[in-house]
């Protein structure tokens, strides 16, 4: 983090799953970053953090906490949503099963009507909308790599090359 933007924070660490190749690719899906939390080193930057009371010298840039900050595709997100919805019936004793479907309301709705879950319903919507997803590349041009070269390299890791039409 550039210190003139973030002062209060520190990297501690970085996971990047999206391009561990050891790692099996339904497991790739984020960035975690520990962050150390820093008590404010001056008395401008004390004034800036919205920290009440007075600042404390003795406590200037030790750190408070450390934090994980995960950053993924909202696409993932949505399918946490829909598997937790499913996942959830299955730790349920199979003799408590029909009352927990009632209960819980996760496929009927208390009037008995089908309910289907707001996750299944936003990726129909999303799938009408977007038409399949794509992601551009712009290399830096020092970059001596040839469009073959990256096809192939990403062809490895599973990812799809579709040439776009101008």
């Amino acid at each position: 983090l550039k210190e003139e933007i973030a002062t209060c924070l520190q990297i501690c660490r970085v996971k990047n799953k999206f391009v561990n190749d050891k790692l099996p690719k339904h497991i790739r899906t984020n960035v975690l970053m520990n962050l150390a939390l820093l008590y404010p080193h001056n008395e401008e930057e004390f004034k800036d953090s919205g920290l009440t009371g007075e600042f404390d010298s003795l406590m200037a840039g030790k750190c408070l906490m450390v934090c994980e900050l995960q950053i993924t595709m909202e696409d993932f997100l949505l399918i946490g949503r829909l598997s937790h919805s499913y996942y959830s019936i299955t730790r349920v004793k199979l003799e408590d099963l029909p009352n927990f479907l009632l209960t819980n309301c996760v496929f009927i709705k208390p009037n008995l009507d089908e309910k289907i879950p707001s996750v299944v319903n936003e990726l129909a919507e999303k799938k009408d909308s977007t038409h399949g997803q794509t992601a551009s590349l712009v290399l830096p041009e020092d970059w001596n790599v040839t469009v073959e070269e990256l096809q192939e390299w990403l062809g490895k890791r599973g990812y799809d090359i579709v040439k776009s039409k101008p």
